[in-house]
């Protein structure tokens, strides 16, 4: 069941603004929501037409495969004020939302934060600020007792009370690069890399065929690197007993 929930959850993060990659549920009902997947209110208003849209889907590990999430809360906050989202919704039956960002926020610098019952809350940071609109986000959730699964199992890492930043590395037109490392400052407790099979191989030194590398042990801000080429360096807050995804780019 593993190898399963490893090849589609590699599907879900290599799509992702990055990734797209995908957290314990959320302990402060207060912040971001909640931790019951009920939609968030204290939204920013504004005027049909002046917006951007961020879209995507949100689906879900269960049982045997990834199968789409209806009811999930997702909503977008800036990076430098994650108290209030300036969109939010809840996803339909078929686990599809459409977060709404004023343009007078553009750029946007900021991240998608997915919370829904018993899964580990997701959040997504794009490669660069949000601009304009994008219809291509893949958010993943995952309960914890996989995630740390796979990060034991495969990678040989306990999270224990520690953070997970999944990354995947792409060309300037989304297709994803093998050969390719990540990295991070602070320095990640561990880098474990997809191989071709959809799984993690803590004996790869870099990028295969999925382009997809897990940042594992990290905590709070966590800025995002790689090579041999020239990446696209970004910061994204890894928070202990989440799921975070983003992408590198050049």
């Amino acid at each position: 069941m593993r190898a399963v929930l490893l090849a589609v959850l590699l599907g879900g993060c290599s799509q992702i603004l990055g990734l797209g990659d995908v957290t314990a549920t959320n302990t402060n009902p207060d912040a971001h929501g909640g931790s019951d997947g009920a939609a968030i209110d204290a939204t920013i208003d504004a005027a049909p037409g002046t917006t951007i849209a961020l879209s995507g889907q949100i689906t879900a590990f269960a049982g045997v495969s990834f199968t789409p999430l209806a009811g999930a809360s997702i909503a977008a906050f800036r990076s430098s004020d994650e108290t209030i989202p300036f969109g939010s919704t809840t996803t339909d039956a078929n686990g599809a939302f459409s977060v709404q960002i004023p343009n007078s926020a553009l750029p946007f610098d900021g991240f998608l934060h997915a919370v829904s019952g018993m899964y580990d809350d997701t959040y997504v940071y794009p490669s660069s600020p949000w601009t304009a609109d994008d219809a291509t986000i893949a958010v993943t959730m995952i309960k914890p007792a996989d995630i740390d699964g796979v990060s034991s199992q495969y990678c040989g890492y306990g999270l224990a009370g520690k953070g997970l930043i999944s990354v995947t590395v792409t060309d300037a037109n989304g297709a994803k690069l093998s050969g390719s490392t990540v990295s991070s400052v602070p320095v990640a407790g561990k880098v474990c890399y997809f191989a071709s099979t959809g799984i993690p191989d803590s004996n790869l030194m870099s990028t295969s065929t999925p382009g997809v590398g897990f940042l594992l042990g990290v905590n709070g801000t966590t800025t995002v690197n790689g090579g041999p080429m020239m990446f696209h360096t970004h910061a994204v807050n890894a928070r202990a007993g989440t799921f975070t995804q983003t992408t590198l780019r050049p």
